[in-house]
C-alpha cells in the first residue's frame, strides 16, 4: 500500500482528526454465509479538510462511508474489527440516542439515489422541516424561511413553488439538490458525501461544487467525497484515497497521486476514458458479477415523472387533460423566444438515414396543470415538453442533452407512451399516440426503457431471475424453463453470471444492477430503448464498460437507442445525432460531430465548455 499523509494545502492539525478510521472491517450476512466486503481500512479527515474516496463500483467506498453513521443494516452487516473515531467518541460503540444526535447534526450526508432516499409520503417543505425541528427544535413556521434559503442556495428553481411538491414531482437533479440542502441545514461539521453532484448537468455540477466549496470555508465543515469523477475529486479535494475490492491501495494529496500514482489500479483508473469505449467497444477493468454491492440497502420507488420545465400562465382546462392545442406552434426553422431555431415541422437535417423512422414524434407537449385556490383549478401549466419534434432511425443511436428540468426525461417517456401527451407518435410507422389497452400492450415489447436509478427501478423484492423473467410472463410466454433459459442467455450477454439470478438487487453494485436494467430491457428483443442516465451513477472505469456493452447490444441486434444524459462526454461517445433541449423546446440538433465541432447556440456553447473545461 502506498501511503503518503501529508495535506494538500489547508493547515490541520494531524494529531487530533476530526473523524478517524483504523482497521476497519466489514462484513454482510448473505443466506447461509457471512462474507467480509472491507479488510482493514485506516483514513482519517480533520477540520476543514476534503478527503475524496475513489475506486470503481463494488469497492467498499459507499459501505464505508455509510458505516461512519451505521446506516449499514444490522441485521446483515456487521464489523469484526476496527474503530471509527469522531471527536474522539467511537462511533461502533454509539447507542442509538447517541447516533440520532450525530446524524443529521454533527455530521450531514448527501446520499447517491435521492429517489430512494426521500420520502416519497412528504413534501419537500416536511422532509426538510423534520430535520430543522429534530436538531434545531425549529417550529413550522420558523423552519419555512430556512428552507426557502438552502433551496435558493443549492439551486433550485422556484422554492416557492418547489418547497411544496412531492419527491416524483421533481426531476432527478431537483432531488439531489432537495438532498444536498437538508444536509447541509444544520451546518454540520463533516459532510458525507455519497456522489453529490452524479445526477446534476455539468453547468449546476459547477454551481454545487462551488456551493460546498464555499459552506466549508464558512463553517470549517470536512468532506468525505465520493465520486466516481476524478475531474472533481481535482477540483475539490485535498488528500484522495483509492479503494480496490475492500481495500485503501494508495492514498496521499490529489496533485501527487494524479501526476504520479504508484498503484497499477490507481493508472487504470486515470486512463479510463468512456469515449475509447464508444469507438473501441471493448471492455477496460472489471466490474465483475461476483462483485459485493458498493452500498446499503434503500427502499426501491420506481416513480419517474416530470422532468421540470418552467411555469406559464394559461387558461383553465379540465385537470388531467391533454395539453391545450393553442396554435400557436413554432414553424419549422422560425426563431423561437430565445432566439434559438426552431426544429419543428420536420425539416430535414443533413446525415439523417433514409427510409422508416423506428420511432417518431411530432408535435410532442407534455404540460403538467398548476392546480391552486379552494377548487384546485388550473390556473397555470408547468410545461415540460412545448411542441418537439424527434426522428430515431434504425441502428442509431439519438443523443438527448440539456440541464436538468430542460424535458428531456419527459420526451424519452412520451415518445414511448409512458407519460400523457399530446402530439403524434409512430413505431414502425403505427400510431401509438391513439392506441390503448391491449393493442398498445403488443407493441410494448418492441420499445423499452433503462431508467436512471437502477435500483429504484428493480424491484427490491424480486430476484434478478424474476425481475428479468416478469416481461417474458407478461407478453405470453409461460413455460417457466423457456424464460429461465432466456434470463440465463440475456444475463450471460449483459457480462453477468447466471449463477446469480437468484440473488436480490441490494446484493449487487451500481455497476451491476445497471446490467440487470439492460437486461431486463434487453430479453424482450426490442426495437428501441430509451436509457434515461444510464451511466450517471456509475464511475468512470463502470461507464467505459456499460457503454462498450451498449455499443455492442447495438451492433448485434441493430438496436434503436435514444441516450438521455446531461454528460455531454458519454453522449460524444456513443451517439449518432444530437438533440440539445432547454425549458421544454430543443434550441439545437444535428450530427454529433458537428454538434460538437460547430455548436450554434450559445446555450450549447456554454454546456460544452462546461463540460469539457471543468477540471
Amino acid at each position: 500500500m502506498t501511503d503518503s499523509m501529508q495535506n494538500g494545502g489547508i493547515a490541520v492539525n494531524a494529531a487530533a482528526p476530526l473523524l478517524e478510521v483504523s482497521s476497519l472491517r466489514i462484513a454482510f450476512k448473505s443466506r447461509d454465509r457471512i462474507r467480509e466486503v472491507v479488510y482493514g481500512v485506516d483514513f482519517s479527515i480533520s477540520a476543514n479538510e476534503t478527503l475524496a474516496l475513489v475506486g470503481e463500483s463494488g469497492s467498499g467506498k459507499t459501505v464505508s462511508a455509510q458505516s461512519i453513521l451505521r446506516l449499514l443494516p444490522s441485521a446483515s452487516a456487521s464489523y469484526p474489527g476496527g474503530k471509527i473515531l469522531f471527536r474522539g467518541r467511537d462511533i461502533l460503540s454509539a447507542g442509538e440516542d447517541e447516533l440520532r444526535s450525530l446524524r443529521g447534526r454533527e455530521i450531514g450526508m448527501v446520499f447517491q439515489e435521492p429517489m430512494s432516499s426521500l420520502n416519497p409520503l412528504h413534501t419537500v417543505e416536511q422532509q426538510i422541516g423534520e430535520t430543522l425541528f429534530l436538531h434545531r427544535g425549529l417550529s413550522r413556521s420558523q423552519a419555512r424561511p430556512v428552507t426557502l434559503q438552502w433551496l435558493d442556495r443549492v439551486g433550485l428553481a422556484e422554492p416557492e413553488k418547489k418547497f411544496r411538491s412531492y419527491p416524483h414531482q421533481l426531476s432527478g437533479g431537483e432531488r439531489q439538490r432537495v438532498m444536498i440542502a437538508m444536509a447541509l441545514a444544520n451546518e454540520p461539521a463533516l459532510l458525507i458525501a455519497d456522489e453529490p453532484t452524479t445526477a446534476l448537468d455539468v453547468t449546476v455540477q459547477a454551481q454545487i461544487l462551488d456551493l460546498l466549496l464555499q459552506l466549508q470555508r464558512e463553517l470549517g465543515m470536512a468532506m468525505l467525497f465520493i465520486t466516481h469523477n476524478l475531474e472533481i475529486v481535482s477540483r475539490v479535494a485535498d488528500r484522495v484515497a483509492v479503494m480496490q475490492d475492500g481495500l485503501i491501495v494508495e492514498t496521499g494529496p490529489v496533485e501527487k497521486v494524479f501526476t504520479s500514482p504508484e498503484h497499477p489500479y490507481t493508472k487504470r483508473l486515470l486512463s479510463a476514458d468512456p469515449e475509447a469505449a464508444g469507438i473501441e467497444g471493448s471492455p477496460a477493468v472489471g466490474d465483475s458479477a461476483q462483485s459485493v454491492g458498493d452500498g446499503a440497502q434503500s427502499v426501491g420507488n420506481s416513480a419517474h415523472l416530470a422532468d421540470g420545465a418552467q411555469s406559464h400562465g394559461a387558461a383553465e382546462t379540465p385537470d388531467g387533460a391533454a395539453p391545450p392545442t393553442d396554435g400557436t406552434q413554432t414553424p419549422a426553422g422560425a426563431q423561437t423566444t430565445d432566439g434559438a431555431k426552431s426544429v419543428g415541422g420536420g425539416a430535414a437535417l443533413a446525415g439523417e438515414s433514409s427510409g422508416v423512422p423506428v420511432l417518431e414524434g411530432r408535435g410532442i407537449k407534455v404540460w403538467f396543470p398548476v392546480q391552486k385556490g379552494f377548487l384546485r383549478r388550473s390556473a397555470e401549466w408547468i410545461k415540460a415538453v412545448d411542441g418537439v419534434d424527434a426522428v430515431l432511425y434504425p441502428g442509431e443511436t439519438l443523443g438527448i442533452a440539456g440541464e436538468s428540468g430542460s424535458g428531456k426525461t419527459t420526451l424519452g417517456k412520451a415518445l414511448l407512451k409512458l407519460t400523457a401527451s399530446s402530439g403524434e407518435i409512430r413505431l414502425g410507422g403505427i400510431r401509438i399516440d391513439e392506441l390503448e389497452g391491449a393493442p398498445l400492450r403488443l407493441l410494448r415489447r418492441r420499445m423499452q426503457i433503462i431508467f436512471q436509478d437502477p435500483f429504484g427501478s428493480l424491484n427490491p423484492r424480486m430476484t434478478v431471475a424474476d425481475i428479468i423473467a416478469e416481461g417474458l410472463e407478461a407478453h405470453g410466454m409461460k413455460d417457466r424453463t423457456e424464460r429461465d433459459a432466456l434470463v440465463c442467455e440475456t444475463l450471460r450477454e449483459v457480462g453477468l453470471d447466471p449463477e446469480i439470478r437468484f440473488r436480490y438487487p441490494h446484493e449487487y453494485s451500481g455497476g451491476q444492477r445497471q446490467r440487470i436494467a439492460i437486461a431486463r430491457a434487453l430479453v424482450l428483443k426490442p426495437e428501441v430503448i430509451v436509457l434515461d442516465e444510464p451511466t450517471s451513477s456509475l464511475d468512470r472505469t463502470v461507464q467505459f464498460q456499460v457503454i462498450a456493452l451498449l455499443r455492442d447490444i447495438q451492433r448485434k441486434h441493430g438496436l434503436s437507442y435514444i441516450f438521455i444524459s446531461h454528460d455531454l462526454k458519454v453522449l460524444r461517445a456513443l451517439s449518432h445525432r444530437l438533440m440539445i433541449m432547454k425549458a421544454g423546446r430543443v434550441v439545437e440538433q444535428g450530427l454529433s460531430s458537428e454538434v460538437f465541432a460547430n455548436p450554434k447556440d450559445a446555450y450549447t456553447r456554454n454546456l460544452i465548455s462546461t463540460a469539457f473545461g471543468l477540471s
